[in-house]
């Protein structure tokens, strides 16, 4: 993700971008500012301003040679309406810490561009007409928390006749190739345009690079990159002779996007990469393509098929923060002071009752799974035990009194041993053992006048009961990973438990705890991935991507046979197609929509743009 770097040293204002100790004096003009952009692939933050998503969404446009590179981006000082806001909507002050995490629980990037790609014949995979079977749309009416307060609202661009005229642009790269004449190691400079020129020029810019030489010096080259725009007839991309290659192999290269993020589920690509002596746009042999699954999903989304597991999660993470420091307890519990209402101790003695009478094994399907429309089995039938049950009760408490005084009441009620109690013989809680030793009249229950081991009571069967699930889901009913794959995730868990029966110091219950629910996270992760990806495709190995993301990936390769059953019904996102002669590399784009962030009219149904970026080393 591209952001803006603050430095006070380096910038004046976010308007005018001159710095006060004359590094950037080659740029003289006020009416242009200077952003510098950089690649950082661990932090995705949600508001960003208009200028630098033009930035972002250009850059990559210019091949992966330049793509990864720093940049300085210069472009008109004059600030718009819209880009005087972030994409969020909300007014944007100068000098915003873009450092600063973001609290969004979104992995992915937004847009808005991304469904002009779809035919009026594709199926309704990955698309909203899905939703109604995925999950339930009540939460997203008008009046929903969600659309008040983080609905995202459409910018409207940057007005690119507003920019900088190409003659301009050529003598602020001048400048700056004069001020940076040694400088190789700095970042690139580009330039956005405003494409009035015959060209239609959207940027320019210049790249510096150290060229090591064996046996002379060192010596900097300059790369000169431009950007041009242009709209072409969908008609002409199937001819072979569209751009005559001069016999070179040209590198093709298609997307498709399986699920866009207009959703807020993130993002779902599978991107085909070829040769192709004639430069052919189309796919001639699916069977030598090399496809590749890319993807970028959101945890926590309302739309997620497995949201409410994340809120259990959720849950436990707020019972482990109050066990690390116990001033959080009013955050977790805001109404820990107040009486002891029933709600929770109504529902315990009905579960006490039942319990009195029916089988030993609870036999159901647990409502935190949304089937829906899913390759993924979430239809499921769990044997409950005792603690899972209890869990469930325990957890709805609304503050602290009334969850110790249900534990006390469940104590009292396995003292009398008049429950039919099951248990499985790997729960290892400690209501799990008291249970057992319950039964046998050998059972000592703690006092609980200690408010963290109550906590950590309710805290432990909430993990196993979490445990349990994920173990039910992935491993024994859906293949998407091993025993063997399973025991190694949570054997640095077990080696922590001996650490802690061994009475060593800096390790305790807590930390054990804390290690399970680490685990489970990333089980988490992995199964909303996966759940995702089983809604939005037809044919893609599951079991391939959770091993993937379990290993800590975001993309992997996939059959032909495979992927060809992806892209058949749907129309492709992007097509590039990238050409070297004469030592200037030259690299087509062709999208259906301008990138994100830029003002323009649309496209009519029969034409495409065609975005060509030429690298020229001198």
């Amino acid at each position: 993700m591209y952001q803006n770097r603050r430095s006070g040293r380096d910038f004046s204002t976010q308007t005018n971008g001159l710095q006060s100790d004359g590094r950037y004096r080659w740029l003289n003009q006020k009416k242009y500012k200077v952003d510098l952009v950089q690649t950082d692939q661990h932090s995705n933050r949600l508001e960003s301003t208009v200028t630098l998503t033009v930035a972002q969404n250009l850059t990559k446009l210019l091949g992966s040679n330049l793509s990864s590179r720093a940049f300085y981006f210069v472009s008109n000082a004059v600030i718009s309406d819209t880009d005087n806001h972030n994409l969020n909507g909300i007014e944007e002050k100068s000098f915003v810490d873009s450092d600063q995490p973001s609290e969004s629980s979104f992995r992915g990037s937004f847009s808005d561009d991304n469904c002009n790609a779809v035919q009026k014949n594709e199926s309704v995979i990955g698309s909203p007409l899905k939703l109604q079977e995925i999950a339930n749309l009540a939460p997203l009416s008008l009046s929903s928390p969600l659309f008040r307060g983080e609905k995202l609202s459409k910018a409207k661009g940057l007005d690119l006749s507003t920019q900088i005229p190409i003659q301009d642009a050529r003598l602020v790269m001048q400048k700056f190739l004069k001020n940076e004449k040694q400088n190789s190691e700095g970042p690139a400079l580009a330039v956005l345009c405003n494409a009035q020129d015959v060209r239609k020029t959207l940027m320019i810019g210049v790249c510096k690079n150290l060229k090591k030489e064996p046996t002379e010096e060192d010596q900097v080259t300059n790369t000169l990159f431009s950007l041009t725009m242009e709209k072409v007839q969908l008609s002409c991309l199937g001819e072979p002779s569209f751009r005559k290659c001069a016999g070179q192999k040209c590198q093709m290269e298609s997307t498709y996007d399986l699920l866009d993020t207009s959703l807020g589920l993130g993002s779902i690509k599978l991107r085909a990469t070829w040769e192709d002596m004639k430069g052919s746009l189309k796919i001639n042999k699916p069977l030598s393509t090399e496809f590749s699954l890319e993807w970028d999903l959101a945890t926590g989304n309302q739309l997620s098929p497995v949201f409410a597991v994340y809120r259990e999660l959720q849950k436990l993470s707020s019972f482990l923060r109050v066990l690390r420091n116990e001033s959080d307890i009013e955050q977790v519990f805001p109404k820990s002071e107040d009486a002891v209402s029933t709600n929770a101790t109504k529902k315990l003695r009905e579960f006490f009752a039942r319990k009195k009478d029916d089988d030993l094994v609870s036999k159901s399907t647990p409502c935190l799974l949304d089937p829906g429309n899913n390759r993924l089995n979430l239809n499921l039938a769990l044997d409950r035990d005792f603690t899972d049950e209890l869990w469930d009760v325990l957890s709805s408490c609304s503050n602290f009194k009334e969850m110790v005084s249900c534990l006390r009441e469940t104590f009292d009620e396995m003292r009398r041993g008049q429950m039919h109690v099951f248990v499985t013989t790997d729960n290892r809680s400690t209501m799990a053992n008291l249970s057992r030793a319950a039964a046998s009249g050998l059972a000592v229950f703690p006092p609980l006048g200690d408010r963290q081991l109550a906590l950590r009571l309710v805290t432990e069967i909430g993990l196993e009961k979490l445990r349990k699930l994920y173990l039910t889901i992935m491993v024994t009913t859906n293949k998407l990973c091993s025993p063997a794959q399973w025991e190694k995730l949570f054997s640095q868990e077990t080696s922590a438990s001996s650490y802690v029966q061994q009475g060593e110091e800096g390790c305790g219950e807590i930390t054990v705890l804390s290690k399970q629910f680490s685990v489970l996270e990333q089980l988490h992760d992995c199964l909303e991935c996966v759940a995702i990806m089983g809604t939005f495709t037809d044919s893609i190995d599951l079991t391939k991507v959770a091993n993937v993301v379990l290993a800590g990936g975001d993309s992997c390769k996939v059959n032909p046979a495979l992927a060809w059953g992806e892209i058949e019904k749907r129309q492709w996102t992007s097509l590039r197609r990238k050409t070297v002669s004469n030592a200037v590399s030259t690299v087509e784009t062709f999208i259906h929509s301008m990138p994100e962030g830029i003002l323009d009219t649309p496209c009519e149904s029969e034409c495409v743009w065609r975005l060509t970026a030429q690298q020229n080393i001198l």
